[in-house]
């Protein structure tokens, strides 16, 4: 696949998985890491130099370099340089601009970079490369990753003996093995197929009819190999793929290389990516008939992209802003055989170009826009360029569609599908939709139309046969006679040009319509079967969630805001929720105050069924469509406070319940509003109707409680609350069972249980939960809810962390005070963060990584001393940050600095030396940019400090090294320092006397001498009664601790187990249980994970 599938085509954003155990690193398909690849390096370098850098390594089988014209190195960036202010950095950015002037740009930014890949003859030199990290030389990073596992010499192993003949599996015949590879999911039969080449064979029979639709969903749970060898096995045969590049596949590019290499029969592709290019859409086959684009939001020049495929005859795109695009498209031809067209429209897109599309047959438009249709113009250009052509038209606007529009669809005299909105003024147009002589479907939303009106629009439509009218809450039984009539007059003047049976859609149950029939003096109900076929259209509901009634008071639906919807599903006549439990109970919200009373509303639902339990009030958090359109010129804190409506509705039958959930979308007198299932565990059939008792016989209850302890842990947590819901007894062995584990919990455990599951754990538990992290960006369905129940019943938490967006005052206000310990790491936005704060009066460490906070936020923390008690301090450093040192009982402080320039952390490192300098005992920055001098001066003033963790800097000199005698309190230090000398690190451990653990990232090969002086200088402090370090001394280096040992042994150096202990930091470090292993995680420059693990634990036994 060399020449279409090369890495220096592809952008790694990220990292081949990889790990390290021992002495080798491994890909993540458990192979042996010999072949690296290098990219990223600056041209400045010389080819000798960067050769050399690998050679300190081992020894070296073969070397490649070339031009990278995709990855830029940071030097050439500007991303490595330190300005000394803003004005600065600024200054330097306008003259590289001008000097661009009269250049070719695309020869000055493209093959600039280097890349390239090198083999080294023993797997242990190429994972001391990865461990030498970050990798630098002369003072410019570049990047280092494994190759392919493909790509390495030992793939498919050492050359072994083959495998034995009698082997069970080998002696079953072809069609077995095909039979097999059937119960196998994807990744397994690629992993069968590798096996030999007989098994190869009998995948490619088993994927002959299997493969030919993909979505890349599939390889979630595959490796890089395994999607590479199904591309390579069975691309021919694939002809319609689904990439969904965002999130649930790891290798976008990758991924986007093999279907453009192997896939040449393809005839459909949907592409889900935040960003189109065009070089990889260039190497598609041209085979493609169907492109869609549906969840893409940039497009490196789409008509180039779309000229390409010469044979496309679908489209789908929601780009908006594309109207100079499609200026091109039309213009140039680009779209020759284009029929179907799929597209959104804002208010400012002038889209209508696309009617003049040669062969267009089919349109979609869809827009989000509530007062205005985009569509009008698309919809006159059609008029005047495909009124006989154009076969298909649908409108999935939001907003309500006039009457004058409707005038003009009527002209389409070609259609045969017509699928809209909500309309007005149908009624009063259905003579003109006597020109739609080829109309076959029709499907609209029309709340005031009569069935008069639907009959005549049947009527006038010929060919009209199906037909589904939204909207119309109680169908008459006159109305369907009335069609079944109709056609059989057309039957008897020979005039039918109806597909039999027509299809009528009703918002309504089925069954009912039937008992409507059985009642009437019809002797067959169903004789209308031949004629007529009643249809509902299934909605995907994701409809609003809320509320409980143990949890009236401290879990309210009007304290939550319902951005996203419940699941649910609809199952013959009955709605279920996502729980299997019938819907009867309903939730309402957004209802516009102007809606003309409380009755108007009742009687809306009191259409479906009877009512047993009647709720409206008013709602603080939900604004309704109408309000939030009506804000300008309005005092808007007295506008978004209790003046839309909520409430509930509880229907004595499930079928009342399920009818009003298929009335969507739900309007009374012009003005929308929202209909949800409640809660599963508000549903009066939540525990099931009443019947009798389990049989004491049943086996599990013959157990005595202790096993069923023991059996709960074999359990996981959905599995368990689902046990404990059983009976009573079962709840008792539940809450013994979770006493020790459940006072830690992080949501990313609720990923598979249900909001009703989710709820009976804070109930049964949420007392015994102490330590809990909130992780509600995508992985938790119910973000809200799981921080009212956090709320209410997680009364004795320590410790909380929040990894979502925005934190709002209104529920953080009623988190327990007991916490200790607030984790804002991931958060973006605060509301009102002072007085957040000032509500956790015990508050002893605090995590924020939000680098834009007013500056009156912090100094009214401060001022106001909102944070008595606070000791530990992590944040990100921003303007006026600085006030944060005056923290009375600061201890801890780590920073991470976001600047390259002006940097905020060294007027906050100011203020604590003048207030702190006695007081601190930890400070850490994690900031990617390399420390200065002066700031290491600073530093080295804080002199109760405990421990010290620092970034790259260069100015750890001799002069800096004396400096830090005043720090005689120092136990830890890590740093890294690519330039200091063995005897600047031993003059460093000399300065501070308690200095017991001293990692130095840089040095790539420590002598054995540092050991020894090391060594030796304990040994003197013992001598002369001078110790105050803890014993052994540990020596973080970056080399394989197997070569240390080796070093030490072969030199015949004696290390006593009490004096010196050798650590490493590895990346993925597979730590053994030893006793004396100790594990210490350090986040080293904001994001690279490091592992320090004891390397000398067999000198300690001998």
């Amino acid at each position: 696949m060399c020449d279409m599938y090369d890495p220096s085509n592809i952008r790694p954003d990220y990292y081949i998985d990889h790990y390290i155990e021992g002495p080798i690193a491994y890909t993540e398909d458990h192979v042996p890491v010999k072949r690296l690849r290098f990219f990223k390096v600056c041209p400045q370098m010389a080819e000798n130099t960067l050769k050399a850098f690998f050679e300190r390594f081992g020894n070296i089988l073969e070397w490649r370099l070339a031009k990278d014209p995709k990855n830029m190195c940071e030097h050439c960036l500007g991303s490595g340089v330190i300005y000394s202010s803003v004005e600065e950095a600024e200054k330097s950015l306008l003259n590289y601009i001008v000097s661009l002037e009269g250049r070719d740009l695309k020869n000055t930014l493209q093959h600039k970079c280097l890349s390239g890949e090198v083999l080294y003859a023993n797997a242990e030199d190429a994972a001391s490369v990865l461990l030498c990290y970050p990798h630098c030389e002369e003072g410019k990073y570049f990047k280092v990753e494994p190759s392919y596992t493909w790509k390495q010499p030992d793939v498919y192993g050492t050359p072994t003996a083959q495998q034995s003949q009698s082997t069970p599996i080998l002696s079953l015949p072809d069609d077995c093995l095909v039979h097999i590879l059937q119960f196998l999911d994807l990744g397994d039969k690629i992993r069968f197929a590798r096996t030999c080449q007989r098994f190869r064979a009998a995948y490619k029979i088993a994927a002959t009819g299997s493969c030919k639709t993909i979505d890349t969903d599939q390889f979630a749970h595959m490796t890089l190999w395994d999607i590479y060898d199904f591309f390579h096995l069975t691309g021919d045969k694939v002809q319609d793929i689904s990439c969904i590049l965002s999130l649930k596949t790891r290798f976008n590019d990758e991924v986007l290389a093999m279907v453009a290499g192997y896939c040449r029969n393809l005839v459909s592709l949907s592409l889900h990516a935040k960003a189109i290019k065009k070089d990889i859409m260039l190497k598609m086959p041209t085979s493609i008939e169907k492109l869609d684009f549906t969840y893409c939001e940039e497009f490196d020049d789409l008509a180039t992209i779309l000229k390409h495929f010469s044979k496309l005859k679908e489209l789908t795109c929601e780009v908006t802003d594309l109207q100079e695009v499609w200026l091109d498209v039309v213009r140039a031809n680009c779209c020759p055989s284009l029929e179907v067209l799929n597209i959104t429209t804002d208010c400012d897109a002038d889209c209508q170009i696309l009617a003049q599309l040669p062969k267009l047959k089919s349109v979609t438009i869809k827009s989000m826009f509530y007062d205005k249709d985009p569509s009008e113009k698309f919809i006159h250009q059609l008029v005047e360029h495909k009124a006989e052509q154009l076969e298909r038209f649908e409108d999935n606007s939001d907003c309500t569609l006039p009457r004058r529009q409707l005038s003009l669809i009527a002209k389409l005299s070609g259609l045969r599908a017509l699928i809209l909105p909500f309309v007005v003024g149908m009624e009063e147009i259905v003579t003109e939709f006597e020109d739609l002589k080829n109309l076959e479907e029709l499907t609209f939303y029309c709340s005031k139309m009569s069935h008069a009106a639907i009959l005549d629009l049947f009527i006038a439509c010929p060919k009209l046969s199906r037909l589904t009218a939204y909207g119309v809450a109680k169908p008459e039984r006159e109305l369907m006679l009335n069609i079944v009539t109709r056609v059989r007059l057309e039957q008897a003047n020979k005039e039918m040009h109806r597909k039999l049976p027509i299809e009528l859609g009703l918002n309504r149950d089925l069954k009912k319509i039937d008992i409507a029939f059985t009642e009437s003096n019809n002797s067959s109900p169903r004789h209308y079967d031949l004629f007529l076929r009643l249809i509902l259209r299934d909605y995907y509901f994701r409809v609003p969630i809320k509320r409980s009634q143990k949890m009236c008071d401290m879990y309210d639906p009007s304290n939550i805001r319902p951005d996203y919807y419940i699941d649910h599903y609809i199952e013959g006549p009955i709605a279920y929720t996502e729980d299997h439990v019938p819907v009867k109970r309903l939730r309402f919200f957004k209802v516009c105050p102007q809606m003309a009373a409380e009755n108007t509303l009742k009687a809306f639902f009191e259409r479906f069924g009877n009512i047993l339990e009647w709720r409206l009030a008013k709602d603080p958090k939900n604004m309704c469509e109408h309000c939030l359109g009506s804000l300008e010129g309005r005092d808007l804190k007295n506008t978004l406070q209790h003046e839309c409506l909520s409430g509930e509705v509880l229907y004595a039958n499930a079928e009342d319940a399920a009818s009003v959930l298929l009335c969507y979308p739900h309007c009374e007198e012009g003005k929308y509003f929202k209909v949800e299932p409640s809660y599963t565990w508000k549903q009066p059939d939540v525990y099931g109707t009443p019947t009798a008792q389990q049989s004491q016989s049943a086996p599990i209850l013959s157990l005595p409680d202790d096993c069923l302890v023991h059996i709960l842990q074999f359990l996981d947590l959905g599995d368990k609350i689902r046990f404990a819901r059983t009976c009573q007894r079962f709840t008792a062995a539940y809450k013994i069972a979770v006493t020790g584990w459940c006072k830690t919990i992080d949501t990313d455990q609720f990923g598979h249980m249900t909001l009703w599951d989710i709820y009976d754990f804070f109930q049964l538990t949420g007392d015994k939960v102490q330590d809990i992290s909130c992780t509600l960006i995508a992985k938790t369905m119910f973000n809200d809810e799981v921080l009212a129940m956090v709320v209410g019943y997680c009364r004795n938490l320590v410790s909380l962390s929040l990894h979502v967006k925005a934190i709002t005052k209104d529920i953080m206000l009623k988190m327990p005070t007991s916490i200790v310990k607030l984790d804002f790491t991931y958060c973006k936005e605060f509301d009102d963060l002072a007085t957040i704060l000032k509500h956790f009066s015990k508050l002893k460490e605090l995590s924020c990584k939000v680098s834009d906070l007013q500056e009156k936020a912090w100094l009214d923390i401060v001022r106001e001393n909102y944070c008595p008690s606070l000791e530990v301090l992590n944040v990100t450093t921003g303007t006026g940050c600085q006030i944060l040192a005056q923290l009375p009982k600061l201890k801890s402080v780590r920073i991470d600095p976001q600047f390259y320039a002006e940097d905020p952390s060294h007027k906050l490192i100011q203020q604590l030396v003048e207030h702190k300098a006695e007081q601190l005992e930890r400070f850490e920055d994690t900031g990617d940019c390399k420390m200065p001098r002066r700031k290491l001066s600073l530093i080295a003033k804080l002199s109760e400090l405990r421990t010290l963790i620092l970034p790259f800097q260069e100015g750890m000199t001799k002069d800096i090294v004396k400096e830090f005698e005043d720090l005689k309190n120092l136990e830890e230090l890590t740093f890294y320092c690519s330039k200091m000398s063995h005897a600047d690190i031993l003059a460093l451990l000399i300065a501070c006397p308690k200095l017991s653990r001293l990692t130095a990232y840089g040095l790539v090969k420590p002598e054995r001498e540092l050991i020894l002086k090391i060594v030796a200088r304990v040994r003197l402090e013992q001598a002369n009664k001078e110790m105050h370090r803890k014993l052994p001394i540990e020596l973080g280096l970056n080399r394989d601790l197997k070569k240390i040992e080796g070093l030490i042994v072969k030199n015949q150096v004696t290390v006593p187990e009490e004096t010196i202990k050798i650590i490493s930091n590895d990346e993925f470090y597979d730590l053994d249980n030893d006793s004396s292993t100790q594990k210490l995680l350090l986040f080293f420059n904001g994001r690279i994970k490091m592992n320090y693990a004891n390397i000398l634990a067999q000198y300690s036994r001998k």
